[in-house]
């Protein structure tokens, strides 16, 4: 009798030790696994996957997704920094177009803050990355839908942004998936605005 209970409370007692290694166990969250996306687009998908989506929040209906050194030179009319894009990569956009003007489209933030400066990258014909720029009064909205959807930021680094206009603080977080990084950061170049910046694991190096 001794040794049948001897017995039976080891394996409850290595039960118990495998039930708190199972716990212990890192698990792939929602988080992790969630889409890296804005508003429908998501991360890796074609352009003519892109071009077929209804338009984000904000944006006309009737504005045109559009591609190629058009949309870069309209970006830079606006005073928004882009690089040139690296050989078989490309820079899209909603636009409309004046015969040779190109006009950008905006987008609207939960029905209140206008998104400014929306662009897609493409690499090798699929999506790469996302960036648009917003008011700095959407920090914490954007700021708390990131973190619903890829859980909590895994860096945040706070310095001091100098410009002509002045010394301003500036915030810089980074949230990181299986599918790439986000980041936030406020203020951007211009002191009343702020940048998203959504890229694939390649793009982010």
């Amino acid at each position: 009798m001794i040794l049948v209970i001897a017995i039976a409370g080891a394996a409850l007692q290595t039960g118990a030790a495998v039930a708190h290694l199972a716990l212990a166990q890192p698990s792939s969250t929602p988080q992790a696994r969630a889409p890296l996306s804005f508003d429908g687009a998501e991360l890796g998908m074609t352009v003519g996957e892109w071009k077929a989506l209804p338009p984000p929040p904000g944006v006309e209906p009737t504005a045109a997704p559009d591609c190629g050194p058009a949309i870069l030179a309209a970006l830079r009319d606006e005073r928004i920094p882009v690089a040139a894009p690296a050989a078989g990569h490309t820079i899209c956009a909603y636009d409309a177009r004046f015969g040779k003007d190109v006009l950008l489209h905006s987008g609207i933030l939960d029905g209140r803050y206008q998104v400014e400066g929306l662009r897609y990258r493409f690499a090798d014909g699929r999506l790469a990355e996302i960036d648009y720029t917003a008011s700095i009064d959407a920090y914490n909205d954007i700021e708390a839908k990131l973190s619903r959807k890829y859980g909590r930021p895994v860096a945040t680094v706070r310095d001091v942004l100098n410009t002509p206009a002045g010394h301003f603080p500036r915030v810089r977080q980074t949230w990181r998936t299986a599918g790439g990084v986000i980041s936030l950061t406020d203020p951007t170049n211009d002191p009343l605005r702020l940048g998203v910046r959504i890229a694939s694991v390649a793009a982010a190096h």
